[in-house]
C-alpha cells in the first residue's frame, strides 16, 4: 500500500510515467544513437570498467540518456542529464545479485567506445546457444559482447490502482508491439528461427565459427552419454533387455508398418492444401511457409520409417531377434567411434575457419566444401524403448535436415548483419529481411518489455520494499541473445534516498523465471 501511496501520492492519484526501452526496428543508422543495449559502453576516459567484489569484469547490457526521462517518472527525482549504464555478471545469474555482481553507474558524458577487459568471458551467446556459462572462458572468434542495438525511449503512463475486495491493486500495464511499431509483430511464445528458409546456411564466416561450436557442443554431449552406453554393453552374446517378449523383430515391423500408414495418411491432404494457397492471389505467406515445413518434415519422418522396415525385413525369421541384438550392439561402438572422429574433424575446419576474415561474406563456393566435408560421414543407432517403440533406426548427421545447430548459426549470423550497420543489413537477401523483422518486433515472454521507471512488471511475487525505485527491468530477448532465468527477467531497483542522492553503488538486483 506504501509503494502505492509513493507512486500515485496519497491524495488525488497524481499520475506517473515509466519508459520502455524500444529496440529500433529497423534500425535507423542515419542518426546517432542516444540510447541503447549490448555493443560497448561509451565511458569517460577516468571511469574504470566495472568489477564485482570477486574482481571478475560486468558485461555491458545497457547505456541510456537520461534527457530522454520524463518528468514524471520516479517521482520527479533521480538523474535528468549524462547517461545510466547497467552491467552484470553473467555467469552468475543466480536469484539474488549481490556482491557486486549488477552495477548501475551514473556518467555526466559520453567517451569513446570502451573495449571489454581482455579477461572477461565470452558472453555474447552465452545465454541463448546452450553453451555452458557457468565458466567464463573465452572462445576464439566468438565476440565477448551482446550485439549493439539502438533503443527508442516511449514515454507510458502508469495506469492507476484500483480497489479490490478492500484492496489496492496494480492495474495491468499492456504493451501492444505491433501498435509501437506499426508494423506487424510475431508471436512472442515463438521463439526466433530462421532456418525454415530456403538454402538455409551460414552468411558469414563468423557464422560458420557459430555452427562449428554449436556442433562440437552436441558432439561433447553425444560422446559422454555414448561412452557410458557402450562400456554398459556385454562384448559377447549380448541380447537385447528381457522386456521385450520373443519374436519382437516382427513385432517391430508390423508396428512400423501401421506407423507409416498411418503418418502418410493427411499427407495428400496437406499438399492439396499447400496448393490451393499457393494459387489465392492474396497467398496468406505465414500460413503457406508453415505448411510447406510441416510436409517436408513429414516427408522426411515417412522416408526414415520406410528404411526402418526395409532393414527389419532383411532378417530371417528364425533368427532375427538374436541377429539383430548383435547388429545393436555393433551399432553402438560404430556410432561411438564416428562421434570422436567427428570431433577431430570439427577442430580442423574450425582452426582453419579462424585464419579467416570473420566478418566477411561467406559465398557459395566457399561454403559447399564445407557444408560436403560435414556431411560427408554419417552413422546409425537404434532407439529401442518399450514394446510401444519395439524399434527405431536413427541416422545422425552435423548438419541433419532438421538441425538445431543451423538455427543457431543463422540467427546469430543474420542478426550480427542485421545490427552492424547499413551496407552490412543491404547485404541480407530480402526473404531472410521478411521472416527476420516482425520476430525482431516482438517484445520479450508475454509482450513484458525492457523498461525503467514504474512499477515492474510482475514475472513472480517478489516482496519490493517500499522505498525501492525500478532502474531498470531488462527481459528475456531472443535477438539480444538474452534468456535471463529461462523466458523471465532481470530487476534492478534502488533505495529511494540513494536516487536522490545520486548514488548507485547500492543497488539491489534479482533474476526470476517466468
Amino acid at each position: 500500500m506504501n509503494f502505492l501511496k509513493k507512486l500515485f501520492g496519497a491524495g488525488a492519484g497524481a499520475e506517473t510515467q515509466s519508459v520502455i526501452l524500444l529496440r529500433q526496428v529497423p534500425i535507423r543508422y542515419d542518426e546517432p544513437a542516444r540510447s541503447w543495449l549490448g555493443g560497448l559502453p561509451r565511458l569517460p576516459e577516468d571511469v574504470a570498467w566495472p568489477r564485482s567484489e570477486a574482481g571478475a569484469p560486468l558485461q555491458f547490457v545497457a547505456q541510456v540518456c537520461c534527457a530522454n526521462l520524463p518528468k514524471g517518472m520516479w517521482g520527479g527525482i533521480g538523474p535528468r542529464d549524462g547517461w545510466l549504464l547497467l552491467f552484470v555478471d553473467c555467469y552468475s545469474l543466480h536469484d539474488i545479485l549481490r556482491n557486486g555482481r549488477v552495477q548501475v553507474l551514473h556518467v555526466l558524458k559520453l567517451g569513446p567506445e570502451r573495449e571489454p577487459p581482455e579477461d572477461m568471458g565470452t558472453c555474447r551467446n552465452a545465454m541463448l546457444d546452450h553453451i555452458d556459462y557457468s565458466l567464463p572462458v573465452v572462445r576464439p572468434g566468438i565476440p565477448k559482447m551482446w550485439r549493439r542495438w539502438p533503443v527508442d525511449v516511449i514515454v507510458q503512463d502508469v495506469p492507476e490502482p484500483f480497489e479490490y475486495d478492500g484492496e489496492m491493486i496494480l492495474a495491468p500495464n499492456p504493451v501492444d508491439p505491433a501498435a509501437l511499431y506499426d508494423a506487424p509483430a510475431a508471436d512472442p511464445e515463438r521463439g526466433l528461427s530462421l532456418t525454415e528458409a530456403e538454402g538455409a546456411r551460414p552468411l558469414t564466416w563468423r557464422g560458420v565459427l557459430y555452427l562449428l561450436d554449436q556442433i562440437a557442443h552436441g558432439l561433447g554431449r553425444q560422446a559422454s552419454s555414448q561412452s557410458y552406453k557402450v562400456k554398459s554393453l556385454e562384448v559377447a552374446d549380448t541380447t537385447l533387455p528381457d522386456r521385450f517378449p520373443a519374436g519382437w523383430v516382427a513385432l517391430a515391423l508390423d508396428q512400423r508398418k501401421v506407423e507409416l500408414a498411418r503418418y502418410a495418411k493427411p499427407l495428400p491432404e496437406w499438399e492439396s492444401r499447400a496448393e490451393a494457397l499457393r494459387n489465392q492471389g492474396d497467398t496468406p505467406v505465414e500460413a503457406l511457409r508453415k505448411l510447406e515445413y510441416s510436409i517436408k518434415e513429414r516427408k522426411r519422418d515417412l522416408k526414415g520409417q520406410a528404411e526402418t522396415i526395409a532393414l527389419l525385413e532383411a532378417y530371417d525369421a528364425a533368427d532375427a531377434d538374436a541377429a539383430f541384438s548383435r547388429d545393436v550392439v555393433r551399432a553402438e561402438h560404430s556410432y561411438f567411434a564416428w562421434i570422436q572422429a567427428m570431433q577431430q574433424l570439427v577442430a580442423e575446419v574450425r582452426a582453419e575457419v579462424q585464419r579467416k576474415d570473420l566478418d566477411q561474406v561467406l559465398t557459395e563456393a566457399e561454403w559447399m566444401p564445407i557444408r560436403d566435408r560435414l556431411t560427408a560421414s554419417t552413422s546409425v543407432t537404434w532407439y529401442l524403448q518399450d514394446e510401444r517403440h519395439l524399434a527405431l533406426r536413427i541416422r545422425h548427421g552435423l548438419l541433419p535436415e532438421a538441425s538445431n545447430p543451423m538455427d543457431m548459426a543463422l540467427r546469430e549470423d543474420v542478426l550480427d548483419l542485421y545490427t552492424r550497420d547499413a551496407a552490412a543489413r543491404a547485404a541480407l537477401p530480402q526473404t531472410l529481411l521478411d521472416e527476420l523483422e516482425p520476430q525482431a518486433r516482438r517484445i520479450g515472454f508475454r509482450n513484458i518489455p525492457h523498461r525503467m521507471g514504474g512499477p515492474r512488471d510482475m514475472v513472480q511475487d517478489s516482496e519490493v520494499q517500499d522505498d525501492w525505485m525500478l532502474l531498470f527491468q531488462i527481459f528475456s530477448d531472443d535477438p539480444m541473445g538474452w534468456r535471463w532465468a529461462d523466458v523471465g527477467g532481470l530487476f534492478v531497483f534502488l533505495p529511494v534516498d540513494d536516487l536522490k542522492a545520486g548514488r548507485f553503488d547500492a543497488v539491489e538486483a534479482w533474476v526470476e523465471g517466468g
